[in-house]
């Protein structure tokens, strides 16, 4: 069976646990946690190189105050925990954190500072945390960036390669998605990595249960799930180059065409000249209605 190299999760379902069980949402939270570290170690088992999970994202900055202080405070117990855990150190696993860091209190920054820190020497696999994280808002962001960097004229595939520097929300490099995972009963990816899950051939799984209740067994069926339909007949995966159709459809569209031909030819605000090049142009604010400022919290 073929082993995806990047694995990303949505762990939706948590606040219904525990309502489910009459439980404050923080319970879901803590539950959610334990199914977390246990989804790591079957990714590691598995041969996974990457995962990314999706903790906190832009539109859960918007919760209820008690809540999100709830949430700060076990994300920041788990950033010193995972710094210093002797099992992260024997798998090889090196951290790094993805979002926005401005919109976070400083003492959750103290413990992802630790926590990169500390695995900053492990290189076997890594591991993406998405705290204070928009999709739309991280590929804005890196638009902008490279429009305000631009200087002469660059090919489409080298805009691309310039772009995907600066995602991440500070240019930390997260590789395209091979299979994501989401748990809660929902279809869709709630702006999540828009552009590395849907500019590759990327799988998708979706799962009924609740993260808390995410077990190993439905994980090994995600990669079947995988293996069958992301790698082709002779192995491999799709490049992004090829523009095969998503097997993933995307909650959201700035106009028409995929992210990425969006983000070439219209956030950026460029066309292609004859010979296929993409040169400066100002960074439209709106597009088809649509205001590029947004983090997208319709979500």
């Amino acid at each position: 069976m073929k082993v995806p190299r990047h694995v990303a999760a949505i762990q939706d379902g948590n606040r219904r646990y525990a309502e489910r069980r009459g439980e404050l949402p923080y319970k879901g939270h803590q539950k959610g946690v334990e199914t977390t570290r246990a989804f790591l170690r079957w990714c590691s088992d598995a041969g996974v190189e990457e995962v990314t999970i999706y903790a906190l994202s832009t539109e859960n900055l918007y919760r209820d105050g008690e809540e999100l202080a709830a949430l700060f405070s076990l994300l920041e117990e788990e950033f010193r925990r995972a710094a210093l855990d002797e099992e992260v150190h024997q798998r090889g696993m090196r951290i790094q954190c993805i979002g926005a860091r401005d919109l976070l209190p400083e003492s959750l920054l103290d413990a992802i500072r630790l926590a990169e820190g500390e695995t900053a020497g492990n290189g076997e696999r890594l591991l993406n945390v998405a705290v204070g994280y928009g999709g739309r808002l991280d590929l804005l962001q890196a638009a902008e960036s490279l429009a305000s960097d631009l200087d002469g004229d660059l090919t489409a595939a080298e805009a691309e390669r310039e772009l995907e520097s600066r995602l991440g929300s500070g240019g930390l490099p997260v590789s395209d998605v091979d299979l994501l995972i989401r748990t809660g009963g929902e279809k869709r990816i709630s702006n999540f990595l828009p552009w590395q899950a849907a500019g590759s051939r990327c799988a998708a799984y979706f799962s009924e249960k609740m993260w808390p209740e995410f077990t190993r067994e439905e994980f090994e069926e995600a990669l079947r799930v995988y293996s069958r339909e992301a790698v082709g007949p002779d192995g491999r995966r799709a490049l992004a180059t090829e523009a095969p159709a998503p097997l993933i459809e995307l909650p959201y569209r700035l106009g028409h065409g995929t992210p990425r031909q969006l983000v070439h030819e219209e956030v950026l605000g460029v066309g292609r000249s004859p010979q296929g090049r993409v040169g400066k142009a100002p960074l439209p604010r709106h597009h088809h209605g649509v205001d590029l400022t947004s983090t997208g919290l319709e979500d």
